[in-house]
Order: structure tokens, then sequence, then C-alpha cells
């Protein structure tokens, strides 16, 4: 069980790692919708090797594919987006 109960002043939760892309861990995502605080992943370029990843990513040729990749890690790890 996470130790935090300052949930009131919680608006969002975004989870943040030095990694292309962070996944929340399902303990905080399940605190979280608890306390009817919705949980987001984050994708970032500030990591080694992220911008050149990120632009492939988030080129016209595969922009769509990235975006059905995220949803589905979203729907499957239960967070908001």
């Amino acid at each position: 069980m996470l130790d935090f109960d300052l949930w009131q002043h919680v608006d969002d939760l975004y989870y943040y790692t030095h990694a292309l892309m962070s996944v929340p861990p399902t303990q905080w995502t399940n605190a979280g919708h608890r306390n009817g605080v919705p949980v987001f992943a984050t994708v970032t370029a500030d990591c080694a090797g992220c911008v050149n990843q990120a632009q492939i990513l988030f080129d016209a040729d595969h922009y769509h594919e990235t975006v059905e990749k995220l949803y589905r890690y979203a729907v499957a790890y239960g967070f908001d987006g």
C-alpha cells in the first residue's frame, strides 16, 4: 500500500522517468483511481538516444501505429493515457 495521504491536492498524476516511455506502476495507477485521480504515462525525448527514437515513432509514416500502441498500453495497464 502506498503511504501517501494527500490525494485531495492531486489533480493528475504523470509518471515520469528518463526513458522514452514511462508506464506508471499498477500500484500508483490503482491508488490514483481509488482517489479519483487520473494517472498518465509519459513519452519523452529527454534521455540518451530518445530523440531519434521519438522522431521515428512520431513521423508521418509511423504516427498512427504509435498512437494505437500507446492506446493499447493504456488499456492493458489501466492508466488513463
